[in-house]
């Protein structure tokens, strides 16, 4: 498998950024399985569609080359998913660990400065959309449409994947509609191709376990042929 990759990515004669790369990878290997979780199956094709279409929903609302997007979500399909729709446009991608407590989720969305955020309404027992109301004062009361919260000021958007019946949040269903609607293809690969190797890809952060946390900056080049070097 390992020799079937080499030659499928022949390494370095791409660009090593995430929309080629993930582009390169669905056309190598098409039907195979890139992620399974119980009984959700995830092909590389697919991952490459899905993420394409989450991509057009969050250029449509706003998310641009250097835009921070948190990602509060375990590991698995949903995930990769979002990961890959938000380098695949230049966005920064800020994951954030599925144990904080508020107020650890207070300063990392402060710190990161994100503003748009992608989450699964709860996991394990843990209710997201509880913490994060305690994490940002002024959520609770706020309706439809952009933020405007003076603890988190450059939080403007919240989508959640699954039921949220919180009027400060929009589904994921509303992401992917908007992005139908208002994002073609053709822009989509516009934006594609203007992200760069050297662009920032991802906020990576310490825990925090004796101080504050830190965040690593990573770009698109440095995880991309990381991840080679490795396989």
């Amino acid at each position: 498998q390992a020799e079937e990759f080499r030659v499928a990515m022949p390494f370095p004669d791409f660009t090593a950024t995430v929309p080629v790369f993930i582009r390169r990878l669905a056309d190598a290997h098409e039907a195979r399985e890139v992620i399974v979780l119980d009984k959700r199956r995830l092909s590389y094709r697919e991952a490459e569609a899905q993420s394409a279409r989450l991509a057009r929903g969050l250029l449509a609302q706003g998310v641009a080359k250097g835009t921070r997007v948190g990602v509060l979500m375990p590991n698995g399909p949903d995930w990769l998913v979002a990961w890959l729709a938000v380098a695949r446009i230049g966005a920064i991608l800020v994951p954030l660990n599925t144990f904080f407590q508020t107020r650890e989720l207070r300063w990392i969305l402060d710190h990161a400065d994100i503003h748009t955020l992608l989450m699964v309404r709860s996991y394990l027992g843990h209710d997201y959309a509880e913490r994060l109301e305690g994490a940002a004062p002024g959520l609770a009361d706020s309706g439809p449409g952009l933020l405007r919260l003076s603890a988190l000021p450059h939080l403007r958007q919240v989508f959640v994947w699954g039921a949220c019946e919180h009027p400060w949040a929009s589904g994921h269903d509303a992401l992917l509609a908007a992005g139908e609607g208002e994002i073609d293809e053709e822009l989509l690969a516009a934006v594609e191709e203007r992200v760069t190797p050297a662009d920032p890809m991802a906020i990576l952060y310490s825990s925090g376990s004796t101080a504050d946390p830190k965040g690593a900056i990573h770009t698109q080049g440095t995880v991309i042929r990381h991840g080679f070097n490795l396989a």
